[in-house]
């Protein structure tokens, strides 16, 4: 994943593997889109996409599954702001 800085170079955030999953901040924190995500070159790369409605019913199956993304979402927020060196 990838986050803009304004005028600067782009940040790599997080190199994502196998399970690993993207857009919980937006999700949660009601935002648009902050992030690019690129596929690798080096290997195959398989994505599941789930719209908003279909995952807020799926964590509202779940309320210990909607607070450990929320929690997640949370921790990813304060670590893309240490990267960017710049607040969100």
């Amino acid at each position: 994943m990838v986050l803009p800085r304004p005028n600067l170079s782009d940040v790599i955030a997080v190199q994502l593997g196998p399970g690993k999953y993207f857009g919980e901040m937006e999700f949660f924190h009601e935002r648009r889109n902050r992030a690019s995500v690129r596929a690798s070159e080096a290997g195959s790369v398989e994505v599941l996409a789930i719209n908003y409605d279909q995952f807020d019913k799926l964590l509202n199956q779940s309320e210990a599954t909607r607070e450990m993304f929320h929690q997640y979402a949370d921790i990813r927020e304060e670590e893309n702001i240490r990267r960017r060196g710049v607040p969100v």
